[in-house]
């Protein structure tokens, strides 16, 4: 076929979207592991991420894309952190930073502004999980996403008073049970922050309670 589409575009949170991926995305990434002392471990990461995609012809032919020089983008992205853990606990740091990455499934959504134009993207995450004793634990997590506003933001705002997707945050806390080796029981409680361009926001508050099965 002429237009080849993979499984995810790189998008927008409007219409705009180049989902023609005749190449196909580069991902890679370097761990190493490290035994500090004795029952201490330590875990290292560091990835990257490259796709090129396209405008098709019906986005080109609505001429959103207009402003750009070029009639495809570009995603890139490098990623790390580590893991530092012990026989009853655990210390977890990551982060990223990057262009057109998006802020919600692979590179979907938030990735590109309504002309098209890439978005710097970056974030981190962090998290605590200390066990008890052999059956009880709890942790603690903390993370956001960024998405930087464009020259297009800043003028449709202006023009409009649109606002666009630009920091998620939350932090829970969390606490589980190992009722048997099958069992686990679990609660957990979170607080999540949404901003948008321009001073809007949204919070939101979650308690969750379950249990795992394994077998």
């Amino acid at each position: 076929p002429s237009e080849i589409r993979g499984p995810t575009n790189t998008g927008a949170a409007t219409q705009v979207s180049a989902d023609v991926t005749d190449v196909p995305r580069v991902e890679s990434e370097l761990t190493w592991n490290l035994d500090l002392r004795k029952g201490l471990q330590l875990n290292l990461f560091a990835s990257s991420l490259w796709q090129k995609a396209e405008f098709d012809a019906n986005t080109a032919a609505m001429g959103l894309p207009a402003t750009r020089s070029s009639d495809s983008v570009t995603a890139r992205g490098v990623g790390y952190g580590g893991q530092l853990k012990a026989d009853n606990w655990d210390l977890v740091l990551a982060g990223y930073t990057g262009e057109a990455l998006g802020t919600l499934v692979m590179l979907d959504g938030n990735a590109l502004d309504g002309a098209g134009g890439e978005r710097d993207h970056d974030g981190w995450y962090a998290q605590y999980r200390y066990d008890f004793t052999p059956r009880f634990g709890s942790g603690v997590a903390w993370g956001e996403s960024n998405a930087d506003a464009t020259a297009f933001d800043r003028a449709d705002f202006a023009a409009n008073g649109t606002s666009y997707l630009e920091q998620q945050s939350n932090w829970s806390l969390m606490s589980w049970y190992r009722l048997t080796d099958y069992l686990t029981f679990m609660a957990q409680f979170t607080q999540a922050d949404t901003d948008y361009t321009f001073g809007r926001s949204q919070d939101n508050s979650l308690m969750a309670v379950g249990a795992i099965l394994s077998w």
